[in-house]
C-alpha cells in the first residue's frame, strides 16, 4: 500500500483533499507507514462527518472504500494498533500528541480526546455532587457568603441565604411548599406533572437536563426554576441565559419574557429573572484567532446557567463552556435529545442524556423529588430501557467496540428529566402525532397519518418547480411589509427545508428556483447583489459584529432608503442592522438545510427530501424538520424512502456516553 491511494481516494469522492493532506503529514511526522497514514485519513473523514472518533475494529482487515475501484484493504486489527503505538504522533489516553489510542482501538484527535475527556470529568463532577454539600464560595448565593456554620438564624430564609450553594431538601421544601412555591406555578391535577419534578430537581442539583419537544414547557419550566432560584437566595444572584446561536438566544429571550409576563410573580421576583440571553460565543468571549477569553483561568463571572437548544452544542464548545464555569455555578441545559445532533463534532446532549427511554430515577431522587411535589413520582413505562440504543446504529458495519454495561444508578442517572407532553401538539393535530412517530420509529402510524392528508399535515410527491411555486406563495406577504420589523416577522412564517445542499431538492437548486420566480412575478430585484427583501444566513462568525453561523437576517431599506441587514436581536425593540458591506460570508435563505434550521421555528414548514436515499437522511432529520412547525407541514418524500428514514437512526461516534453512564 502506497501513498498513491490517496490521490485516488480523492479523485473518487471516498475522501477530502483535506483528510489527503492530514494524512500525508503524519505520515510525515510519523514515520511514513501507509497504516498510519490510511488511519490519519479515515480519522479527519470521520471527524468531518461529525464523529468524534474512529473505530478500528469494523475496518481492519477490510476494504475501506468498498463503493469505489480502489483495491485496497486495511490491515488486521492487532497489526494495526501495534503499527499506531509505534508511532510518534500516536500516543495514549492523556497524551498530548497529534492522535490518541485508547485502549477499546478508538483513534482520536488529540484535541478531541481532551475535549471528550475534560467534559466528562467536569459533567460527573458536578453530578455527583449532593444538596447538602456546604459551599467554599457563594455561587448560588453571591460571592462572598459565609458559611453555613456561622449562621445562627433557624428562620429558613435566614438558612437558604447561608452559604449552601444547594440547599438542602429541607429548606427547599420549605419555599416550594409554601402557598407561593411549586403549586403556584402548576395547578395541581391527577396527572403527574413532570414539569414541577424538573423544577424541584433542578433546584437540587448543581448540573441538570431537561429535555423535551416542541411544546413541552421547557422555557416555562426554567422561568420557573430561575424565579424560585431568586427566592432561595436573599442575595442577588448572577444568572445568565445562552444559546448556541443569536437566533436561539433571541428566541430564548423572548420565551422568558413571555414566560415572565404569565407567571404569578410579584415584581421583585419578576424583575430577578433576566431578561436577555447571548450566544456562548459571546458568553465565552471569542476574540478571532484567540480561542476564548474565558476558561479555566479566568471564570465567568455568574451563579447559575441557563443554556437552551443544548443538542446544538458540539463537543469542543461544550467542553470549552464547561472548563469556564465556576465550580460552584449551575448548569441547567434544555434541548430536545430527539433533534438532530450538532453541525460539528459530537452527539453531546443525547449522550449526556443517556441510553434509557426515559432515563432512569434513583430511589433515593424518587422520594426527594415527591416529598418536593408532594405527590409520589410515578415509574414511566418503559423506564430503564435501551430502545434507543438498540436501534442506533453507525456508518460501521460491526460494533466497534465490546457492548458497554450501561448503569442504572450512574450519577447523571439523577439529573435527566424527560417532558413528553406537548402542548402545541395536543388534540386533533397531526403534526404532534406524526412526530412522535417518527422519533419513535413507528413507519406504520407515520404512513397513516400522511394518507389521511389531515389539514396541517400535508403529503407531497411533486418536482422541485412545483416544490418552488408552492414556497413562492408563501413569501409574498413578507414582501410587501412596510416595516423592517414586519418583513422579518412575515418571513418567519414560512421557510422551505432541504436535507441535502447539492441535487434537484438541495438548498442551492431551490433557492435559485424560488428566486428566478420571486422575480418573474416582479416581487424581488436580483440585479443587485443586496435587493430589498432578500433573505440571508451568516456562515462563518463575526465576533466583532457579535454575528455568528447560522444567524438569520434579511435585506431591506433603512428611513433613508438605504438598503440595510436586518437581525432580530434580544434588545428592547428587538432588531439591530448593519451595512451589507460589513457582513461576514453569508448565502441566500429562501431554502435552507434541517440542520440549519435547529433553533428556528416558523407556522408552516415545506420538507424536500430527494428521490434517492442518502447516508444524510436519518429519524432525527425527519423528526428536527417537522417540529420546526408550529401550525402546519408539507412533506414531499415518497412512501419508501419514508420507511428507510423513520427506521434509521444514526449515533455518531464516540465514548462520551460510555464515560458518563458505564457501571
Amino acid at each position: 500500500m502506497n501513498g498513491h491511494w490517496l490521490e485516488i481516494a480523492v479523485t473518487q469522492g471516498a475522501l477530502r483533499p483535506f483528510d489527503r493532506h492530514f494524512a500525508l503529514l503524519m505520515g510525515e511526522l510519523g514515520g511514513g507507514d501507509p497504516g498510519l497514514m490510511l488511519a490519519a485519513a479515515l480519522l479527519t473523514k470521520a471527524t468531518g462527518e461529525g464523529h468524534v472518533c474512529l473505530p478500528l475494529a469494523p475496518i481492519a482487515g477490510q476494504r475501506p472504500f468498498p463503493e469505489g475501484n480502489l483495491d485496497l484493504t486495511a490491515p488486521s486489527l492487532s497489526r494495526w494498533r501495534a503499527i499506531l503505538s509505534a508511532s510518534p504522533v500516536v500516543g495514549g489516553p492523556g497524551a498530548f500528541t497529534p492522535l490518541i489510542l485508547d485502549s477499546a482501538g478508538r483513534l482520536y484527535l488529540g484535541r478531541y480526546w481532551h475535549y471528550e475527556n475534560d467534559l466528562a470529568e467536569a459533567i460527573l463532577a458536578r453530578a455527583g455532587e449532593t444538596e447538602e454539600e456546604p459551599a467554599s464560595s457563594g455561587a448560588l448565593l453571591g460571592y462572598g457568603a459565609h458559611p453555613a456554620s456561622q449562621s445562627t438564624s433557624t428562620d429558613v430564609f435566614a438558612r437558604l441565604g447561608s452559604g449552601f450553594l444547594l440547599r438542602p431538601t429541607s429548606c427547599i421544601h420549605a419555599v416550594v411548599t409554601q402557598p407561593t412555591g411549586l403549586d403556584r406555578f402548576f395547578p395541581g391535577t391527577s396527572e403527574f406533572d413532570w414539569q414541577k419534578a424538573a423544577v424541584a430537581l433542578a433546584l437540587s442539583r448543581r448540573f441538570s437536563v431537561i429535555s423535551g419537544g416542541p411544546g413541552t414547557g421547557k422555557t416555562w419550566t426554567a422561568a420557573v426554576i430561575l424565579a424560585l432560584s431568586a427566592r432561595l437566595s436573599e442575595r442577588p444572584l448572577r444568572m445568565v441565559m445562552a444559546a448556541p446561536t443569536g437566533k436561539a438566544a433571541a428566541r430564548l429571550a423572548e420565551s422568558i419574557r413571555a414566560a415572565k409576563a404569565g407567571l404569578p410573580l410579584d415584581e421583585a421576583e419578576r424583575a430577578a429573572i433576566p431578561d436577555q440571553a447571548t450566544t456562548i460565543h459571546r458568553l465565552l468571549g471569542a476574540r478571532p484567532g484567540e480561542g476564548f477569553r474565558h476558561g479555566p483561568d479566568n471564570p465567568l463571572h455568574l451563579d447559575l446557567l441557563l443554556v437552551d437548544e443544548a443538542s446544538m452544542v458540539d463537543l469542543p464548545l461544550m467542553a470549552r463552556l464547561l472548563s469556564a464555569l465556576p465550580k460552584q455555578a449551575r448548569l441547567i441545559l434544555l434541548g430536545d435529545r430527539d433533534q438532530l445532533a450538532s453541525v460539528e463534532a459530537g452527539y453531546v446532549l443525547g449522550d449526556i442524556c443517556g441510553p434509557f427511554d426515559p432515563p432512569p430515577l434513583s430511589e433515593a431522587m424518587r422520594q426527594r423529588l415527591g416529598q418536593l411535589c408532594g405527590k409520589p413520582i410515578p415509574h414511566p413505562e418503559g423506564e430503564g430501557m435501551l430502545p434507543r440504543e438498540s436501534t442506533a446504529h453507525s456508518e460501521c458495519a460491526e460494533p466497534a467496540i465490546t457492548p458497554t454495561p450501561f448503569g442504572r444508578g450512574a450519577p447523571l442517572a439523577d439529573t435527566v428529566i424527560l417532558l413528553r407532553k406537548s402542548r402545541r401538539f395536543e388534540g386533533a393535530g397531526a403534526i404532534g402525532r406524526f412526530a412522535a412517530a417518527v422519533r419513535d420509529g413507528d413507519f406504520d402510524n407515520a404512513l397513516a397519518l400522511l394518507v389521511t392528508n389531515p389539514p396541517d399535515l400535508h403529503w407531497l410527491t411533486e418536482g422541485p418547480e412545483r416544490l418552488a411555486d408552492w414556497a413562492i406563495e408563501r413569501y409574498q406577504g413578507y414582501l410587501q411589509a412596510s416595516t423592517p420589523a414586519e418583513a422579518l416577522a412575515g418571513m418567519e412564517r414560512f421557510r422551505l427545508l432541504c436535507a441535502l445542499r447539492e441535487g434537484p431538492f438541495g438548498v442551492g437548486r431551490m433557492n435559485l428556483l424560488i428566486e428566478q420566480g420571486l422575480a418573474k412575478r416582479g416581487l424581488i430585484d436580483p440585479s443587485t447583489l443586496f435587493y430589498r427583501g432578500r433573505p440571508l444566513m451568516v456562515t462563518r462568525n463575526d465576533q466583532g459584529l457579535g454575528l455568528f453561523n447560522g444567524d438569520l437576517g434579511l435585506i431591506w431599506p433603512d428611513a433613508q432608503g438605504r438598503p440595510r441587514v436586518w437581525f432580530t436581536a434580544a434588545g428592547p425593540d428587538g432588531l439591530r442592522s448593519f451595512p451589507p458591506s460589513r457582513l461576514p460570508e453569508h448565502e441566500t435563505v429562501y431554502a435552507m438545510t434541517v440542520h440549519k434550521s435547529q433553533g428556528s421555528e416558523f407556522d408552516e414548514i415545506l420538507l424536500a427530501l430527494p428521490n434517492e436515499d442518502s447516508p444524510l437522511l436519518s429519524r432525527e432529520l425527519l423528526y428536527t424538520a417537522v417540529t420546526r412547525a408550529r401550525h402546519e407541514a408539507a412533506l414531499r418524500i415518497g412512501s419508501e424512502l419514508l420507511r428507510l428514514v423513520v427506521e434509521r437512526r444514526v449515533r455518531r461516534e464516540s465514548a462520551l456516553r460510555e464515560r458518563l453512564w458505564s457501571r
